[in-house]
């Protein structure tokens, strides 16, 4: 067994709208990364189970502003579109990350440089095999 493996087999439980806002900018994330169509997989679960493993591995004193950032960047899209973030489409969802991408604050530019690049790691590493 991998160590990718290993993470991925473990269960990892938190609020249902933490993971429901991470699955949603997971999802987002590689469907924007556009692999290569033999690469693509069926289901993105396994993205949003490895990406949540390592934040259940976060260090406790990092845990709580990494969570509460998760849901100013999930609820924060109420103020321009209306919804939060989990209920938008996916072209509204690109916005919404392409907006937190470019802004101002760099904190936020880390927060979406933090979750694609672990989306993306697992995405480039799965093997069809």
């Amino acid at each position: 067994m991998t160590g990718i493996s290993l993470i991925l087999s473990e269960s990892v439980a938190m609020p249902r709208s933490l993971n429901a806002i991470v699955s949603a900018l997971c999802t987002t994330l590689a469907l924007q990364a556009r692999p290569p169509e033999g690469a693509i997989p069926r289901c993105y679960n396994p993205v949003t189970r490895f990406v949540l493993g390592q934040f259940s591995n976060t260090p406790l004193h990092m845990r709580a502003p990494l969570t509460l950032a998760i849901y100013l960047f999930g609820y924060s899209s109420v103020l321009f579109y209306g919804k939060p973030f989990t209920l938008l489409c996916q072209r509204r969802r690109e916005a919404w990350v392409a907006r937190w991408k470019a802004a101002s604050l760099s904190p936020f530019r880390d927060f979406i440089r933090y979750f694609e690049g672990l989306s993306l790691f697992l995405l480039y590493s799965e093997n069809d095999d």
